[in-house]
């Protein structure tokens, strides 16, 4: 609890994002916070 007194970002729980799409299925196993299905998402936008 220190780490977050000083600011510090709270640790994020490594899983799994799994997205389906129709038939595709886009999956990342990992880290798992908001920064990463950002990633994730503005990535199959493109």
């Amino acid at each position: 609890m220190e780490a977050q007194a000083q600011g510090a970002k709270p640790v994020s729980p490594v899983g799994t994002i799994e997205i389906r799409i129709g038939r595709a299925v886009v999956k990342v196993d990992g880290l798992v916070d908001a920064d990463m299905l950002r990633i994730v998402l503005g990535s199959l936008r493109s």
